[in-house]
């Protein structure tokens, strides 16, 4: 279900996501 490719994006959006909420705190 999904594969190396979804993994891929999922972690991408993740990691952006946690940036971002690191980036908006400071």
């Amino acid at each position: 279900m999904g594969g190396p490719l979804f993994i891929q994006r999922v972690s991408e959006l993740v990691y952006d996501f946690g940036h971002n909420a690191r980036t908006n705190r400071a």
